[in-house]
């Protein structure tokens, strides 16, 4: 008889555990315990690494300032660097073998939209409604000398000033409605 235990073994046993509450929460205390104790190992290996690196402090300032003065001086020729040989570009494909060439360009048409045949907008039509003057009667009125009114010792009064209003009628499209023009509302008030 085996003592170990196969991955097929711990899933097993983890998917059982699964099945109750309190094997759910104890799996996930497990997982917390773990877990903080994955990161207090991982701040003292920090804090170890840093203890280093600060006891190493001279040493590592020597070693950069080397380094610094190591490095080629302004104004000095950089190696070239070497050119690809044939021999190397058998690694690297053609462009032409990674990229789909291009579609032919072409002048799209494009076709204006279509206007409707109703035109939209706002629209007003005055029209004047009532008998037009007959001819012969404005030719008699013309012939007729006309007599000065007698003028009133006092103007009559109106009884309040008049307001100007604006008055806006909402319709249907297309259908016609009678609006007032001044000059109408002055003689018939």
């Amino acid at each position: 008889m085996s003592t170990a235990l196969s991955p097929e073994s711990f899933e097993a046993i983890e998917s059982a555990v699964l099945e109750t509450e309190r094997g759910r929460w104890f799996l996930a205390e497990y997982a917390k315990r773990l877990r903080s104790r994955e990161a207090t190992q991982l701040l003292d290996q920090m804090r170890r690494l840093e203890a280093t690196v600060s006891g190493n402090h001279d040493e590592l300032i020597a070693r950069l300032g080397e380094a610094l003065t190591r490095s080629p001086q302004p104004g000095t020729a950089v190696p070239p660097v070497p050119e690809l040989a044939p021999r190397h570009m058998k690694y690297f494909k053609k462009d032409e073998d990674i990229f789909e060439p291009a579609p032919q360009a072409t002048i799209a048409a494009v076709k204006p939209p279509a206007l409707p045949d109703e035109k939209r907008g706002a629209r007003l039509t005055i029209t004047r409604i009532g008998a037009a003057p007959e001819p012969a009667d404005v030719e008699a009125a013309q012939e007729q000398p006309r007599q000065p009114e007698a003028v009133a010792e006092e103007p009559p009064q109106a009884a309040a000033p008049p307001s100007r209003r604006i008055v806006i009628v909402r319709h249907k499209p297309g259908e016609e409605i009678s609006v007032p023009v001044q000059e109408d509302l002055a003689r018939t008030g």
